[in-house]
């Protein structure tokens, strides 16, 4: 059980998603938009023989390939990657949220001993928030099919599965956490 001070204090491990799944910086963007869709995730860590080098995004992929001229299996992963925002596991959450907020950050990369020990992204965070705000632990809504204790051999997922159907169920029989229709007052 998580102590007082870890609920109210949170950090960058008590959300982050671990060992993620890095690339290499001579790849091409189509072969990491592959190991994005493939495992159901929209960042990668950009490594150079072993050393975090930046981060990738979806987003960074989608905008390259509609700007540019050339083919996505010619443009390179390190033309296409930003600076990462690294951190440690145990960076104070509000450090981190100032910081992406203030930066404009998708994700930020938690190092431990030289080596990516996790990701935090702006999802991780609004689950979080969706947690805090119901008062009760709220699964993923998309479940990314990398995990690092899988046997060689895993079950392929679909891409975009929704866990809607799987989520604890309130006492009108919504599913507690996933998407809400939420209506103002009007004036």
């Amino acid at each position: 059980m998580k102590t007082l001070k870890r609920i109210i204090f949170p950090t960058v491990s008590d959300l982050m998603t671990e060992a993620p799944m890095t690339i290499g910086v001579g790849l091409s963007i189509a072969d990491a938009h592959e190991r994005m869709y493939l495992n159901n995730i929209h960042h990668l860590v950009v490594v150079d023989k072993q050393r975090i080098v930046g981060t990738l995004s979806t987003r960074q992929i989608y905008l390259l390939s509609s700007l540019s001229l050339l083919d996505p299996k010619q443009i390179r992963v390190a033309s296409a990657m930003t600076k990462p925002y690294l951190c440690t596991p145990e960076t104070p959450l509000i450090e981190v949220a100032h910081t992406m907020e203030a930066n404009r950050n998708e994700c930020v990369v938690a190092v431990d001993g030289g080596h990516a020990a996790g990701i935090l992204t702006t999802t991780d965070i609004l689950r979080a928030l969706r947690t805090m705000l119901l008062g009760i632990e709220v699964a993923p809504q998309v479940e990314p099919t990398h995990q690092p204790d899988l046997p060689q051999e895993r079950q392929k997922i679909p891409h975009h599965t929704r866990l809607a159907d799987s989520a604890p169920k309130s006492a009108n029989g919504r599913a507690l956490g996933g998407a809400m229709n939420i209506s103002l007052p009007t004036n």
